[in-house]
């Protein structure tokens, strides 16, 4: 994981590195623009990805999840 958010340059913004389930909710919500539509892209709840992604929001620093979905873009 920590090769991957090296390559696409944003490692310098996770305090603690995100689980794969987190990385792929993050890659999916860079291309989605909506929580439904990442569910639906990686079969799971719309939950399921509020809960990720709140996570992620708690491994950011120096930005926040919005910088960092386009910074990725």
């Amino acid at each position: 994981i920590l090769h991957f958010l090296r390559h696409l340059g944003l490692d310098q913004y996770f305090i603690t590195m995100p689980t794969e389930a987190e990385l792929r909710t993050l890659l999916a919500r860079i291309i989605q623009d909506n929580y439904k539509s990442v569910a639906n892209a990686l079969k799971c709840s719309p939950k399921t990805v509020d809960m990720h992604l709140h996570n992620l929001r708690d491994k950011i620093v120096n930005a926040d999840l919005t910088q960092v979905i386009t910074k990725a873009r």
